[in-house]
C-alpha cells in the first residue's frame, strides 16, 4: 500500500479521532467513543470521494495496521435499553398486565433489533465492495499485493459488556407468555456474534473468507483495549 498517503494527500483526506468518528449525526457530544487519538480515516468521507451524489452504505472508520492489515470499524448506538416501567402494560379495565400489549411491545424490539442488525449486515457488504472494488485498486500497486491483504469488520455497540442481557426483552417475553429459546438469546453479543460468522465463513473450495477474515462485535471497552494506545 505504497500509494496510500499519496492518494490521501491528493484527496484531502486527514485521519480524525475516535471521538468525531463515532459521533451520532455528527455530533461530538454524542460520542460514542471518547479520545482524541487520530489513527484512522473517515470510511464514510472515502465512500463518497468515490460517490459524491448517491453514496453506498458504509462504516464510520477504516484503520490500517502495517502493510497487510485493515479494519473497517462501525459504531452504532440503539442497542442499550432504558430502564423498563411495567407499569406501562397494566391494562385499566383489568388491573393487571395485559399479555396482548405485552406481545406487541416485545415484537417491536424485535423489529428494532432486526432492523440494527440488518443495516449493520448491509454496511459490511457495501464497506467490502468499495474497499476491495474502488480503494485497494487506487493504493496497491498489483492484484498479488490485494491478495496479502487481511480485512477485517468490528462493529462496536453500546451494550453494557457486563451486564449483556437485554432485560427489556426477557420481560416481555415473559408477559406475553413465551419462552425465549437457547438459539434466540437475549445476549445481544451472542446474537450478533453468531449471525456475524456468515461473513467470514470461509469457501470450501478456495479457502478464502467470503466477506472478512473475521468480523467482531465489541463493547466500547473491548474497543479502547484493543484500538487505543493510551488504555
Amino acid at each position: 500500500m505504497e500509494r496510500l498517503q499519496e492518494f490521501f494527500d491528493v484527496h484531502k483526506i486527514e485521519k480524525c479521532t475516535y471521538t468525531e468518528l463515532s459521533a451520532s449525526d455528527g455530533n461530538k457530544r454524542k460520542s460514542l467513543i471518547y479520545s482524541e487519538e487520530k489513527e484512522a480515516y473517515s470510511f464514510d468521507q472515502i465512500t463518497r470521494l468515490f460517490f459524491p451524489k448517491i453514496w453506498p452504505s458504509s462504516a464510520d472508520a477504516i484503520l490500517f495496521k502495517g502493510e497487510t492489515r485493515i479494519y473497517l470499524i462501525e459504531f452504532k448506538s440503539g442497542f442499550e435499553r432504558e430502564k423498563f416501567d411495567l407499569n406501562k402494560c397494566k391494562c385499566d379495565y383489568k388491573g393487571n398486565v395485559c399479555e396482548d400489549y405485552a406481545e406487541l411491545f416485545k415484537r417491536s424490539l424485535d423489529n428494532i433489533n432486526r432492523e440494527l442488525q440488518a443495516n449493520l449486515f448491509q454496511k459490511a457488504a457495501e464497506s467490502r465492495w468499495i474497499l476491495e472494488k474502488h480503494l485497494l485498486p487506487q493504493i496497491c500497486s498489483d492484484e498479488e499485493q490485494i491478495e496479502d491483504i487481511k480485512v477485517y469488520f468490528d462493529i462496536v455497540i453500546d451494550k453494557v459488556k457486563d451486564n449483556p442481557i437485554d432485560a427489556m426483552e426477557e420481560i416481555m417475553d415473559g408477559l406475553a407468555g413465551q419462552a425465549r429459546s437457547k438459539e434466540k438469546s437475549s445476549n445481544i453479543y451472542v446474537q450478533m456474534q453468531q449471525s456475524l460468522k456468515k461473513i467470514f465463513c470461509e469457501n470450501c473450495f478456495t479457502g478464502k473468507p467470503s466477506f472478512y477474515n473475521k468480523a467482531e462485535v465489541l463493547s466500547k471497552e473491548e474497543f479502547e483495549q484493543k484500538f487505543l494506545k493510551h488504555v
